[in-house]
């Protein structure tokens, strides 16, 4: 602006004080904000969050993407190992929940919600047939 106008620092940062121009923090977020929801809605981003499909032009920048060699989880591994290994263990234990609640489901003969392929053969829970030796009398 400065070399815009012809004037040096000083004069600008006087102009700024006598007509009150501050940057508010505020109101910066707020502009950025926008500017991200706008960008968001133009890359058809809130659609697909609410069950439409993306749009042609997301969807084709994602396949060039991943036919460059692009990974998202390779590249939070890169990026941030700690957040990567925070993300497995949960992917592993949801995983490992998933499969102990559809054994108990099998075991006591329930409907099965997931095709998870459970051996039927296997012995129970010593503390699961403890339990039902104590509830038959």
């Amino acid at each position: 602006m400065m070399a815009w106008f012809g004037i040096s620092f000083s004069t600008l940062q006087r102009f700024k004080r006598e007509f009150g121009l501050e940057k508010d923090m505020q109101s910066i977020r707020k502009q950025q904000a926008k500017d991200i929801k706008k960008i968001c809605e133009r890359n058809g981003y809130y659609a697909s969050i609410r069950g439409k499909a993306p749009s042609e032009a997301c969807m084709e920048a994602t396949r060039q993407l991943r036919a460059s060699g692009f990974h998202p989880m390779k590249q939070l591994k890169a990026n941030n190992p700690r957040k990567y290994k925070r993300l497995m263990r949960k992917k592993s234990e949801q995983r490992k929940e998933l499969w102990r609640k559809e054994q108990l489901r099998a075991f006591y003969g329930l409907e099965r919600k997931t095709n998870l392929r459970i051996p039927q053969d296997q012995p129970p829970h010593p503390l699961l047939s403890a339990l039902a030796q104590r509830v038959r009398p």
